[in-house]
Parts: structure tokens; sequence; C-alpha cells
């Protein structure tokens, strides 16, 4: 099984979109990608745009190889609308580049889904114009899904999202985007798979509404994922302050008692760390010059 994360925040971008290659599929997870459109009362920087671009043409790239698509959820930064966004270089020619005649597999809009979710899920399903398969809770062979879980935590207004175990043989990663690793239910699904790697969202500690609570739980939820699980790449809300390495300093010690690794998606890929949204206003300062996205 060959895993490639064609987007992350620690890649300069909000996304966790991963191409999967088994013995027998190909398989897009969550092809989206997005920039905050304000942070620190500041847009984004042009290093941040350029970033996005690159991650928005691997996408589409490896649409064309897919044979599966995965929407774990119906946030902007992980589906292609076919809405017109410029920020994000999304519209209906994209949207259809992207999606072609793929199977589709996709969390449910009729349940756990909050409204801004299904408003988007009913349009995508829409301007899609044809039928998507339902994946929550559900198995398609070597694709196992989860039950919807929250994306955070319970009180969260952001709705649920679904969960994919993907089987190669002996081999089995786990997607985990949005969790933020808060909730127990949905790290208890992921270590009960028993995958050799598991790809999931820190918890947003850039946001102050964020209870000490759910922090000590996340930690703890990915000191537990690393004593049990060989690889766990942790991104997305979490790369988006630079003072990621505090939270994840505890779950690193753990994860070296055990011979295992904690790993950002840009570790993970081999390629220079990229906190662009974290660092906005450096880049704006131009005293940020080392965060630079790496040629297409």
């Amino acid at each position: 099984m060959q895993v490639e994360i064609l987007g992350a925040d620690s890649l300069g971008v909000r996304s966790l979109a991963t191409f999967v290659r088994t013995s027998s599929k190909r398989i897009l997870i969550d092809p989206g990608v997005s920039v905050c459109p304000r942070r620190f009362g500041l847009p984004p920087h042009q290093l941040e745009l350029q970033a996005l671009r690159k991650v928005r043409n691997a996408i589409i790239e490896r649409a064309q190889e897919a044979d599966i698509i995965i929407i774990t959820h119906f946030h902007h930064d992980h589906f292609t609308s076919f809405e017109p966004r410029p920020l994000d270089l999304t519209d209906a020619e994209t949207a259809r580049k992207t999606y072609r005649q793929t199977p589709i597999y996709v969390k449910s809009w009729n349940v756990q889904l909050n409204r801004a979710q299904r408003k988007r899920a009913l349009n995508f399903i829409r301007r899609l114009g044809r039928d998507v398969t339902v994946a929550d809770g559900r198995t398609f062979g070597d694709l196992i899904f989860s039950s919807p879980v929250k994306h955070g935590e319970k009180t969260s207004p952001q709705g649920y999202l679904i969960m994919v175990t993907i089987a190669d043989g002996t081999d089995r990663m786990v997607y985990a985007s949005d969790i933020q690793l808060i909730e127990p239910e949905a790290v208890a699904w992921i270590i009960a798979q028993g995958p050799q790697l598991v790809v999931v969202s820190g918890p947003p500690i850039y946001l102050s509404r964020l209870s000490r609570k759910a922090l000590a739980q996340a930690e703890l939820h990915l000191t537990r994922l690393t004593q049990s699980i060989p690889t766990v790449v942790v991104d997305h809300h979490l790369m988006r302050s630079t003072d990621y390495m505090k939270f994840i300093q505890r779950p690193l010690e753990e994860a070296v008692r055990h011979d295992h690794k904690v790993v950002s998606a840009s570790k993970f890929m081999m390629q220079p760390e990229q906190l662009l949204e974290a660092n906005r206003p450096d880049l704006w300062r131009g005293a940020a010059p080392g965060l630079l996205p790496q040629s297409s």
C-alpha cells in the first residue's frame, strides 16, 4: 500500500487530501483544498495561494487515476465544490475534472449532518447529476467505513463525518479527519481496526474556545494511538498554530518508547514544513523568507 498526502496544513493549505494505492485500487480521499480568507485580520499571502494552486493541481492529477473517490464530510477543504469559489480555485469545470465518472462514496446528507453541510451535499449531488453511494457504517470489500462521529467535541456545531479503513492484504490504514482526537468513540474505532498507519486531524489549539478538558483528552488519545499504531500522521487543524510541538511532546515520547512514529504530513511526505497560515503575519511583514512552497 502506498499513501500520498496531497495537501495538509503543514504543507501550506487547509486540506488533508490523500491518495492511496493498493494492489487492486487507487483511492482519492477528501479531494478538497482551501485557504482561510481572513486570519490575524489578514487575507491569504501570495505564498499560501501558490501552495493552494499546487495542491489543487495535484488533486486534479490524482483524480484522473482514481478508481474511487471518498468524501468524509462536506466542508470546503474536504471536497471540490461545483459552486464558484475563486479563492479556492474551484468552479464547475474544476469539479467535473475532479469527479469525472468515478464512483463516489460519501457521508450521508440525510442524517447527522448540520444544515450548512446538508445544503452543500444536496447541491453537490444535484450538480454531479448521478448517483453516489452513502457509506456511513458500511463495508465494501476492502473499504470499511465508520458510523458517523463528531467533528471535534460533542458540543461542536460542525456536525459529523465518517472515517474509513483501507485494507490491502494484511496492510491497513485509517483515514480519520476531522475527529480532532477529542471524543473517545472515534479513537476506539481506529484502534480496533488494527492499522499500521493512521492519518488524523489534531485538535484546533489555535482556537480560544477549545476547552482544557478537550485538549487534555486529545493529548491522551494521541498518546494511545502512538502506543498502538506504528505510524501516526497528525496534521490539519493542529498545524494552524506554531505551538503544535508543545501538544505532541508527550505522544512523541511515547512513540519513541514503542519504536513508533508520530509525524506531520510534511514529514511523512519528506517535504519541508510550511505552516503558512500560522505564520501569516510574518509572511506579510516579509519576516519568514524560509517558508516557501516547493515548485510543482
